[in-house]
């Protein structure tokens, strides 16, 4: 790789967010690092404190991420589609970025990254506009859509359902989504709105 002339954070965790797809996020070292950057490992520490700072940074960038993939997947969009598509393009990002999407669900600095989970947020909150749902049923949907998509997904990445025979994941992730636009529904129809 060709000499970085610029180095900064932004181009490290860059860097570091495809490196860690080649080697693993929990493989991901400074000597790889440094070497992927064609720099001395102590160059790095000009710019974080250590791996661990690097890998906080990561979970910042693949909320970040997520939240734009998710973002653009809500445009132009609404309502029960907009739901569809939001799921379907998080379940992509998931599967196409297994280990930045790691970085991300294996952060113990997840108070760290309140902005870019607060942007997020609020795009679904956004698309949840036109259902007109109490605040508390708000929050459940949104715990309930989150943790469905991320269990799923988090169960697709590590192979769980290999075992299953010629199980159509698939169908399954569309009945997810499906059954979770029902419990949408159900919150819409108990509030009378």
């Amino acid at each position: 790789m060709q000499r970085k002339r610029n180095l900064n954070c932004e181009v490290i965790v860059s860097v570091a967010a495809d490196l860690i797809e080649e080697v693993g996020y929990e493989n991901l070292a400074i000597r790889s690092l440094a070497d992927a950057l064609d720099v001395k490992p102590p160059s790095l520490y000009n710019h974080f404190d250590n791996i661990d700072d690097i890998k906080k940074k990561l979970s910042i960038y693949s909320i970040k991420m997520l939240g734009d993939t998710i973002r653009n997947a809500a445009v132009g969009r609404s309502s029960e589609e907009a739901i569809r598509e939001i799921a379907y393009a998080y379940r992509s990002y998931a599967k196409d970025k297994k280990e930045l999407y790691k970085a991300f669900t294996c952060s113990r600095q997840i108070e760290k990254i309140s902005d870019e989970a607060a942007a997020l947020v609020n795009t679904l909150r956004q698309v949840l506009k036109p259902f007109d749902l109490a605040p508390e049923d708000e929050i459940k949907f949104l715990v309930i859509f989150r943790t469905g998509i991320h269990g799923f997904v988090s169960l697709e990445n590590i192979g769980a359902f290999k075992d299953a025979g010629n199980l159509d994941t698939d169908m399954f992730f569309d009945e997810l989504v499906e059954k979770q636009i029902i419990v949408l529904k159900s919150y819409q129809t108990r509030t009378g709105r």
